[in-house]
């Protein structure tokens, strides 16, 4: 099932944010994102049977080494609850950035107050999706 309809648009969106930076797209689900940027770390806790790429890392994204200064790390439509926020507060300290790409009334579900997070780009997807830029 794809959450998010990935389109060019978003795609040159995510490489301007990224600008060099390796992307690592967090709970990439069947890995769309993947399928469609070359050069992308894929990661999902669960396997699928319909994933669309074969190097989807399958571990706990809490747990990752995210690097600040070499990757981007991309939320598109994440599930709801504490995933991204326990995400975020684990690698807060050594991250600068990260996108975040979902309708505006789930940023408040998603993201802990203390994050600085701007809507940045007028993209709108099929269901109504945004995309956010968070600051560390």
């Amino acid at each position: 099932m794809i959450f998010c309809e990935i389109d060019q648009e978003l795609v040159n969106i995510i490489k301007k944010y990224a600008n060099g930076k390796i992307i690592v797209d967090v709970g990439c689900g069947d890995g769309l994102l993947g399928s469609l940027i070359k050069d992308i770390i894929s990661i999902d806790l669960f396997y699928r049977d319909t994933e669309l790429i074969n190097d989807i890392i399958h571990m706990d994204a809490v747990q990752f080494p995210f690097d600040g200064e070499k990757t981007l790390p991309v939320f598109i439509r994440p599930c709801h609850g504490h995933f991204v926020d326990s995400i975020l507060q684990k690698h807060k300290n050594n991250l600068k950035d990260c996108l975040y790409i979902s309708m505006p009334h789930n940023v408040e579900y998603d993201i802990d107050e203390e994050f600085d997070i701007q809507q940045v780009e007028d993209w709108v997807g099929n269901d109504g999706e945004r995309v956010y830029h968070i600051m560390f």
